[in-house]
């Protein structure tokens, strides 16, 4: 709820409590989507922290918040300049376990910009905090995040074993969101393997253990890459299913990130099915999303879908360039990998539609 105190003064601990709220609406604003809201909120909550040294702890987690924001719009140099903002002070007041979450952050960007060795070293400095302080709930998820860089490295023992020692730890706390994460990582570790049935296995026991906790964006998630393996077994009307009741849960709590990725994975399953029309549909509404909220690396994602469908089966060729044109502008300024991928399709949609006429097209 929104917090105006009547007779509120900015003194003491009701600054600090008006801070602390002001933190929080940030955060909520930030899950549902509405941006504007989310920074104005943290935006107030640094500007009344600002000239107090006690409040420094506060100050630092308003960066942190806002860097978060910027990290979703793919603002990264951005997102990397308030997270450093917010490193400075923890460091400078010793809070070693706030250090730890922020160095997390920067390696997520260093993840998405594919500065994957300078991500590595981010988390293994976040490892050795968390274990200094001995915030064993910190270094499971850490670990979680040296594992994830792992699979993607194609070293599968590794992350096997790291994935491991995170489940050990979260079933000691009883850390049951904890593990239910664990298991959805270690399934899609068995995914890239192709151990389909493992893979099932632990997604269903990860599902079980979300719906167990009434943790509905996780199980949103879950059921999201079950459609995944079944639409790649062919099963198709198990995988709309599946996409379809994600969907449902996705729009309940307003988790339109989640709701956005879901309609892209339905418009491919109903674009391979020619059902163009519907395809289309679900990825226009996509897009509103992500450009509402700023997610620009989806966004990207849409729009390339979107051109490639408008070009290979309407014949809508202008639009379609267009659209893979801003797919490729925005891919490149993120410097992401995905940028050669697009720039190749606008190259073919382009040689397909106007065709170089020269001595190689002349008849010998």
């Amino acid at each position: 709820m929104e917090y105006s105190p009547s007779g509120y003064s900015d003194t003491g601990a009701n600054l600090k409590t008006r801070i602390n709220i002001l933190i929080q609406l940030g955060q909520a604003y930030s899950s549902q989507g509405e941006v504007a809201k989310a920074r104005e909120h943290l935006e107030q909550a640094l500007e009344l922290a600002n000239d107090h040294d006690n409040l420094a702890t506060l100050k630092a987690n308003s960066w942190h918040e806002l860097g978060i924001i910027k990290l979703n719009q793919g603002r990264f140099q951005d997102a990397i300049a308030l997270f450093q903002k917010s490193l400075e002070i923890q460091r400078r007041l010793g809070d070693v376990q706030a250090e730890a979450v922020t160095l997390n952050g920067l390696a997520n960007i260093y993840i998405q910009q594919g500065k994957i060795e300078k991500a590595i070293a981010l988390f293994k400095q976040s490892l050795e905090l968390q274990r200094r302080v001995g915030n064993v709930q910190g270094e499971a998820a850490t670990l979680n995040n040296l594992a994830a860089i792992d699979v993607q490295q194609g070293k599968i023992k590794r992350a096997i074993a790291l994935f491991q020692q995170s489940l050990e730890i979260q079933r000691r706390l009883g850390d049951v969101q904890g593990e239910a994460a664990t298991l959805s990582n270690l399934a899609g570790t068995y995914v890239y393997t192709e151990e389909i049935e493992e893979a099932i296995a632990l997604f269903q026991r990860s599902l079980e253990l979300q719906q167990r906790i009434g943790n509905v964006k996780g199980e949103a998630a879950i059921l999201h890459q079950l459609a995944y393996i079944h639409a790649h077994q062919g099963d198709i009307d198990t995988a709309i299913t599946l996409y379809q009741k994600s969907l449902n849960l996705t729009q309940r709590i307003g988790d339109v990130q989640g709701e956005a990725a879901t309609l892209n994975n339905l418009a491919f399953i109903y674009a391979q099915q020619e059902e163009v029309e519907e395809a289309i549909t679900l990825l226009q509404q996509s897009l509103d999303l992500t450009q509402r909220i700023g997610d620009v690396q989806n966004q990207a994602t849409t729009l390339a879908m979107l051109g490639q469908l408008l070009a290979d089966k309407k014949g809508e060729i202008e639009t379609a360039l267009n659209y893979l044109q801003q797919a490729l502008d925005i891919l490149q300024r993120l410097q992401s990998p995905d940028a050669e991928t697009v720039s190749r399709i606008l190259d073919r949609v382009r040689r397909d539609s106007y065709p170089v006429v020269g001595k190689n097209n002349k008849r010998e």
